[in-house]
């Protein structure tokens, strides 16, 4: 069966996924992606309102319009289900051909052009329980008014990548 909307292929995709990579997954659903919520996102299933552009399985993406500008927050797993994902944010031009005013990542430290969050590729998965998963959420969730502070007045956080 065919799924009818991202919100359907994203839990589809969860189910073929590790459980380690179930649960962070989850937990971004339940803690990172209310934050934006609260603060004027929508989920969205395809980007920029182009239905050429649709959000795939492993990804969740969430936009607002604010005037003539509209905001996005991209988070995308990892290929093949590893357990981690990275947050990547722009505002670009509301009408076509949607330039770029402003882009970057959530990273560790500003040096870093892009981070992956989660399990790291030297840890075993034998020892990643999901109080990695909440661990990593929890490091998280104090960063992410830097996003909406860079959004809104360009102001790089001491997370925000420098470029991306």
């Amino acid at each position: 069966m065919k799924a009818k909307n991202h919100s359907q292929k994203f839990k589809r995709w969860q189910e073929k996924i590790s459980q380690e990579t179930r649960f962070l997954s989850e937990q971004v659903d339940k803690n990172i992606i209310p934050f934006f919520e609260k603060n004027g996102f929508q989920k969205v299933e395809v980007a920029l309102n182009n239905p050429e552009w649709p959000v795939s399985m492993d990804e969740i993406r969430l936009e607002r319009k604010v005037s003539n500008v509209i905001d996005s927050i991209y988070v995308g797993f990892a290929k093949h289900g590893a357990t981690k994902f990275q947050i990547r944010i722009s505002r670009r031009e509301l009408d076509s051909p949607h330039e770029f005013i402003r882009d970057a990542c959530l990273v560790k430290n500003s040096t870093q052009r892009y981070f992956l969050w989660g399990k790291p590729w030297w840890f075993p998965m034998s020892f990643w329980g999901e109080s990695s998963s909440k661990k990593t959420i929890d490091e998280i969730m104090p960063l992410l008014p830097q996003i909406l502070e860079f959004l809104e007045s360009g102001v790089r956080g001491k997370n925000i990548s420098k470029e991306v």
